[in-house]
């Protein structure tokens, strides 16, 4: 997402032609958030049981 910020050197806002050393150089901080959460076992997990279940 763009921060619409023409200190920001990775902005759409920011000129090209900028030589200002105290641009912002990179994003802010990472944002670390589950998006998803999977209650279930993976196939790997699930075909490894299924094998040691005697027949």
């Amino acid at each position: 997402m763009d921060c619409n910020s023409s200190k920001c050197e990775r902005s759409y806002l920011h000129p090209k032609s900028c030589r200002d050393p105290h641009c912002i150089k990179n994003f802010g901080p990472d944002v670390e958030k589950d998006i998803d959460t999977v209650k279930d076992e993976c196939f790997q997990c699930r075909a490894t049981a299924a094998r040691r279940l005697p027949s």
